[in-house]
């Protein structure tokens, strides 16, 4: 039989701000790898229209604005938008629903899971992937969905489930710890020195692929590195000492 693995979700996303608590997101990119060859199993990209914000718990103010047509929606950062190429309008234009976006997110991790294991749920990659997990909870919050139904999880202290992920942010700093030409370890940089194409800096789908490309240069040095990583090394004691 198999040996089973988590298959691994590349993520990213483009967003109006760098709140989850005010603004939105624009775009998505999404790559499934997997998880021995690290090849590409499947790709999604996106934008999203405009959403209205939903309150748990809604002030009689903030209802009789809804009914009078003045929903409250979350917000677009001029500074974000020029940051990104992306334009209000264009989300208006080419985006989806924020509900049929989440429902788009739930078919690829339930497609990088494919035997429906417990424990065997995908595990998120991304570049700064802090930054992306907090809009990911936010539209999952929005759509009354729970992330920890789909993707790896641990609890945190207060007992909130928070994903398990690599960060190639980190990675690289460890793979460019001795390299003093190294800076920065910023998504075109790293893809410049490691050869990894960008087509089009802080658009989702083509992070999503430099990251993910990263990823596999990283994990193939892993693997490769120190001869046969199949060979056990010798116990320097038969037993623990108390």
């Amino acid at each position: 039989m198999a040996k089973q693995n988590n298959y691994i979700v590349c993520l990213d996303w483009e967003t109006g701000g760098l709140d989850p608590t005010k603004h939105a997101v624009t775009q998505i990119g999404m790559e499934i790898l997997d998880p021995i060859t690290l090849k590409s199993i499947k790709k999604y990209s996106n934008y999203v229209k405009p959403y209205i914000k939903k309150e748990k718990k809604k002030s009689r103010v903030k209802k009789l604005v809804e009914r009078e047509g003045r929903a409250e929606y979350y917000e677009y950062q001029d500074k974000a938008l020029q940051y990104t190429n992306i334009t209000v309008e264009m989300c208006e234009d080419k985006g989806i629903e924020i509900e049929e976006l989440v429902k788009d997110i739930i078919d690829m991790f339930k497609a990088a899971n494919p035997t429906n294991a417990r424990n065997y749920k995908p595990v998120l990659l991304g570049q700064n992937l802090g930054f992306d997990i907090g809009f990911l909870q936010q539209v999952f919050e929005h759509c009354g969905e729970k992330l920890e139904k789909y993707v790896t999880t641990y609890k945190d202290f207060h007992g909130n489930a928070q994903p398990v992920y690599f960060d190639t942010q980190y990675l690289s700093r460890v793979y460019f710890a001795e390299d003093d030409r190294m800076t920065s370890v910023k998504l075109n940089l790293v893809s410049d020195e490691l050869g990894v194409e960008l087509v089009s800096h802080h658009s989702a789908d083509a992070d999503v692929e430099a990251t993910s490309g990263i990823f596999e240069i990283y994990v193939k040095n892993m693997r490769s590195s120190g001869g046969d990583s199949k060979k056990k090394t010798e116990k320097t004691r038969n037993h623990f000492k108390f």
